[in-house]
């Protein structure tokens, strides 16, 4: 890679994604002036100039104080140089706990940048705590606006393709439904907006994929506030908020009324701290009490147990991987961290080493199920599929009511596992798919979906 790309000169990489590595660069004309430059990477250049203008033709069009500033852009190499930034929201909360006034400004702030942005026609569609930034003022800014105007891909971050943090049209969790289905609009930033207002009032907290209003009650943020994040986070968008605007209103309505929410004091249980927000699936709060209490007590394999299945499920992957192997030397014939270890393992990539722990986890306890079902999704996806097949039948004699969501390439439903023919069988259009094909579809980008641990 050149040192030098069109004046700006690159010192050091700053985070790397699927088609992308970003550095820290200065002009060469004036060091002083520093900048993020996005590279795409060279080896998959030629496939790539729809996504470049896509990104450049969506943030020249906005002009806000929390939409990130574009400072230059080329071609050969494809480039933009983005006004440089400290820090993601997603590592200010593992990192502190936000109070509450401070993380309502937040969202104020993004979501007045949303709705700038769809007054000028642009729909961000990947609004997630990482793709929330902050400069060295402290001041928030959205970044990454280049899936804007993907309406017709489909998702990235694929059941048997690892590396969560690479996505396409939007990320998991954080998207609307309507996303996985090829289609969206405003309203698809409305239901993201909702799970943001949800995580920063509890400084982090997570919900599940679908939920009733009754299961916010036991989070302690205003009533009001709950409302709105359950009107925008409906499944159909036609029964949520229909603007951003009505969101912002409602929201700073119910703010004139609130008073600043509480955390525990610092010199409570913070172990039981800890459960408690790991049942709320606050799981950087989680965390944070999780390793106050493993200050006080280091060699705790308990503890460390707690934090690498945080870590897991916020996704920090390889940090993951060090607290379970930790846990590991200590219990070595502990079949669940081999398991966990073999989650943190496979979504960074490293699925041979995935494959060998969940061997070690199956070897260990053979009537876990869950480990037996992802050293098949691993298999496959180094294409054992003899080894892929064994390894489904187990988990579904086991369970027999197992199944993944893996979308059925030809109708979209959900596909169930057959042991008897060592298929995925697709109940809606009557219809078998080998795991060689469904694999093959999967990689052409014809089917995708997801398994939550």
């Amino acid at each position: 890679m050149e040192k030098n790309i069109k004046g700006w000169i690159l010192e050091k990489p700053i985070g790397a994604g699927s088609t992308s590595i970003v550095y820290l660069a200065h002009k060469a004309e004036d060091p002083k002036l520093k900048a993020a430059v996005k590279v795409y990477k060279k080896e998959i250049e030629p496939k790539l100039e729809a996504v470049f203008t896509r990104e450049i033709s969506a943030i020249a069009k906005l002009d806000h104080p929390h939409i990130v500033r574009v400072l230059d852009w080329g071609t050969s190499p494809y480039f933009i140089a983005y006004e440089l930034l400290e820090k993601t929201l997603e590592e200010r909360v593992s990192e502190e706990l936000l109070g509450f006034n401070e993380a309502m400004n937040i969202w104020v702030d993004v979501a007045s940048a949303i709705a700038y942005a769809h007054s000028r026609g642009v729909i961000h569609r990947d609004l997630n705590p990482r793709n929330i930034m902050f400069d060295e003022e402290n001041c928030v800014k959205v970044v990454d606006f280049g899936i804007s105007a993907a309406v017709t891909e489909k998702i990235r971050t694929t059941l048997l393709r690892p590396v969560a943090e690479e996505v396409g049209l939007g990320t998991y969790y954080w998207s609307a439904p309507e996303q996985f289905k090829g289609y969206s609009d405003e309203r698809s930033d409305i239901y993201s907006l909702g799970k943001l207002l949800h995580y920063l009032a509890t400084s982090g907290g997570i919900l599940p994929d679908k939920f009733t209003r009754a299961h916010l009650d036991s989070y302690n943020y205003p009533e009001e506030l709950k409302d709105i994040v359950y009107e925008s986070c409906r499944e159909n968008p036609a029964e949520r908020i229909q603007s951003v605007e009505e969101q912002i209103a409602r929201v700073n309505s119910a703010l004139s009324q609130a008073k600043e929410v509480e955390l525990p004091e610092e010199e409570e249980d913070y172990l039981a701290l800890g459960d408690m927000y790991y049942i709320l699936m606050n799981y950087p709060l989680a965390e944070h009490y999780y390793k106050k209490a493993l200050a006080d007590n280091p060699e705790d394999t308990f503890i460390l147990m707690k934090i690498g299945d945080c870590l897991l499920k916020e996704g920090k992957w390889s940090e993951a991987e060090k607290y379970l192997r930790k846990v590991l030397e200590k219990t070595p014939n502990n079949a669940y961290m081999w398991y966990l270890l073999g989650l943190s393992l496979y979504y960074q990539g490293k699925i041979n080493e995935a494959v060998e722990a969940f061997r070690n986890s199956v070897t260990l306890n053979p009537y876990y199920y869950s480990s037996w079902l992802w050293l098949g999704l691993a298999s496959a996806y180094l294409g054992l599929s003899a080894q892929a097949i064994n390894a489904f039948n187990q988990a579904y004699w086991l369970n027999p009511q197992f199944s993944i969501s893996i979308s059925c390439p030809d109708c979209g439903g959900r596909l169930f596992w057959n042991p008897y023919k060592g298929t995925w069988y697709c109940p809606a259009c009557k219809k078998y798919f080998t795991v060689e094909e469904l694999i093959e579809k999967i990689y052409a980008g014809e089917s995708f979906g997801f398994f939550i641990y």
